[in-house]
């Protein structure tokens, strides 16, 4: 009885932790606010960002967001609703944000 106590113990104290270590990382939010309406964005996120596999979002929107843990990176096209003019308009730089902590870092699609 004494070892299955313990076992248990030790299973909720890791479960704790893993689940906790996720609620602790925080995340970034990148929210359209500032524009009617992008064409294209591109959105990367990680530790490596934004040298990871890209998201493509059309037609995003004001009032638009999205969330993701630790790192965010985005770029968009340098008219917002130009897209047509191929990859030309995608030479702007990547806009990037972090959060080390718990909670939520908010930035603004410009």
């Amino acid at each position: 009885m004494q070892t299955r106590r313990k076992l248990f113990c030790l299973l909720g104290c890791t479960l704790t932790m893993a689940l906790g270590s996720d609620a602790m990382a925080g995340e970034v939010r990148l929210v359209s606010d500032t524009l009617d309406k992008v064409c294209r964005v591109e959105v990367t996120s990680g530790a490596d960002a934004p040298d990871t596999a890209i998201e493509t979002h059309t037609d995003v929107e004001k009032g638009w967001s999205i969330s993701k843990p630790d790192k965010l990176c985005y770029r968009r096209a340098s008219t917002p609703d130009n897209c047509e003019s191929g990859m030309t308009q995608w030479n702007t730089r990547w806009t990037c944000a972090e959060k080390a902590d718990a909670g939520i870092h908010e930035f603004s699609l410009k």
